[in-house]
């Protein structure tokens, strides 16, 4: 079946590590689980990176819906796991630049199915206790790529002066997250990578998450593909998801609201064309 809510429950992880104090060692106590993370005391930036929101597959195209931690566990937060399981693609022989370019940061993280974590960064020392949540989506065109980078999330909340939370996701790739048959569309889902995405967004997107860190708002941030999917996943009216193309919910005023940043994705089409190709015609 489809990945669903956090097994984990995020929206208390994210709550309790957004407003730690400055006791060392860096540890937090859910009440039914614990969490280790890191503290940088130069760049004033807490992190907590490889935490679970899915439980690991149970069959060949499955997610689980069930705690992944027992209770009185503290999972070790302090560096990335795992990466998911790269599907690079054959085309990629011919750009090697573009493979070594999506799979940065992940040459030292090994592969594996059990691999739907966020990572998540917030300031030692917060501006205040409403603090915006901008979500990341790594790019890679669906088959590349991991959420590793921890320099990025580090840099947003260190130029943020304590006013903003990051949180980084990963997503399964290639066939993993992306097969197609009949057989899986009857017992799964042919695009269970979309669907991961989904519920890692639904979970930072709930009101409990909201009442608990008295987050104003969430912003999504994507790179590759997902830079045009990401608008469908932000907020419209009061935080619902949009429901039409992204001009026309703009054009009708449903984000009078509701803060919006937008950005544009890089030209990739030039990394696909003949790289002997030294003038155009």
């Amino acid at each position: 079946m489809p990945a669903t809510n956090s097994a984990y429950t995020l929206l208390s992880v994210i709550a309790a590590l957004s407003s730690i104090s400055d006791a060392a060692p860096l540890e937090v106590d859910l009440g039914y689980v614990g969490v280790r993370g890191l503290r940088n005391e130069t760049t004033g930036v807490n992190s907590y990176l490889g935490i679970s929101f899915a439980a690991p597959p149970r069959a060949p195209i499955a997610i689980e819906s069930q705690n992944k931690y027992t209770k009185g566990q503290i999972p070790n937060a302090s560096s990335h796991n795992v990466q998911c399981n790269q599907g690079t693609p054959q085309w990629s022989e011919v750009v090697p630049i573009l493979t070594t370019a999506l799979a940065s940061g992940g040459a030292s993280i090994k592969s594996s199915e059990d691999c739907l974590h966020l990572d998540i960064f917030t300031p030692s020392m917060p501006e205040s206790v409403s603090l915006p949540v901008l979500l990341s989506i790594h790019g890679g065109g669906y088959t590349l790529g991991n959420g590793a980078d921890a320099a990025a999330g580090s840099n947003f909340v260190n130029r943020s002066d304590g006013g903003m939370i990051f949180v980084t996701i990963q997503h399964r790739l290639g066939g993993y997250g992306f097969l197609s048959s009949d057989a899986i569309e009857e017992e799964s889902a042919p695009d269970a990578g979309l669907l991961d995405v989904r519920a890692a967004t639904e979970s930072l997107s709930e009101e409990a998450l909201t009442n608990a860190i008295d987050a104003s708002y969430e912003i999504g941030y994507a790179q590759g593909p997902y830079a045009y999917g990401v608008f469908y996943y932000g907020p419209a009216v009061d935080g619902r998801i949009i429901q039409d193309l992204p001009f026309q919910e703009l054009e009708a005023g449903y984000f009078a609201k509701v803060p919006l940043i937008t950005d544009h994705t890089t030209f990739e089409r030039a990394g696909f064309s003949n790289l002997s190709t030294k003038t155009l015609q």
